[in-house]
């Protein structure tokens, strides 16, 4: 008797062990707890509970079958859809994390570049202020320069006026800066005897002292083609014949 219960146990433990049958049980104690409530827990007698429940419920049976066909043939390719929906949506997940991240990417890439750009920037307004600075060095020396040779000119200018005067015929002051000049290299007297040998039309030698002077100065000039011997012959211009007629009203 034992070893036939403990065989009826174990074969009903198998069932159970088999999903739909599982699945069918918890169906239907879903399904049909009122009446098994009524049937447990009435008070009243057992025929009246039976006759209750048949006479109220129906489909006892039939509807936890469908559930549990429902659960066992069903659920599989419900839960594959579940699977395949979180399985793409899963890639499209993954592939907006990777475009964002491709995104950040070149973000980071493009503001790299442009950083680089403004770096080149930088450094071509460093090189153009330094040039600009070079620049107005250079044109700092150059206006020193300027003024350096100005003065020196000046310079060679007052030293050459101390031996040359120009000789301009329209200016009224010149014969009188041209004596002065001659007073006080003390060459009146020799201007005077050059003027007299002039004056006379003798020529006048080469060797007179003072001459080379007196024709820089612009008071006397040489006749082209009367040159005799060691010997040319002269003229006073008009600022010399001013300069000669002072010489004579101070003597």
């Amino acid at each position: 008797m034992f070893e036939f219960l403990k065989s009826v146990f174990e074969s009903s433990k198998e069932r159970f062990k088999n999903p739909l049958l599982g699945t069918f049980v918890i169906s239907w104690l879903v399904v049909n707890w009122e009446p098994l409530s009524v049937f447990l827990l009435s008070t009243k007698t057992i025929e009246t509970r039976i006759t209750y429940i048949k006479l109220t419920y129906s489909n006892l049976i039939i509807l936890p079958i469908v559930i549990a066909l429902s659960y066992y043939l069903v659920l599989p390719y419900v839960m594959g859809a579940l699977e395949y929906l979180i399985k793409k949506a899963y890639k499209i997940r993954k592939s907006n994390q990777t475009g964002q991240k491709l995104f950040d990417i070149q973000e980071q890439q493009r503001i790299a570049e442009e950083e680089a750009i403004l770096e080149n920037i930088k450094a071509n307004n460093r090189d153009q202020v330094d040039q600009n600075r070079q620049i107005k060095r250079l044109k700092k020396q150059l206006d020193e320069r300027d003024k350096e040779i100005q003065s020196l000119a000046f310079e060679l200018t007052n030293l050459k006026d101390d031996n040359v005067i120009p000789y301009d015929k329209k200016s009224p002051e010149m014969s009188t800066v041209l004596f002065e000049k001659l007073k006080k290299k003390d060459l009146i007297n020799s201007f005077n005897n050059v003027c007299v040998l002039i004056l006379k039309g003798s020529s006048v030698a080469d060797n007179t002292p003072n001459l080379e002077e007196f024709i820089s100065l612009g008071l006397i000039k040489f006749l082209k083609n009367t040159m005799i011997a060691e010997k040319k012959n002269y003229e006073i211009t008009d600022v010399g014949e001013s300069v000669l007629n002072k010489i004579r009203l101070d003597i």
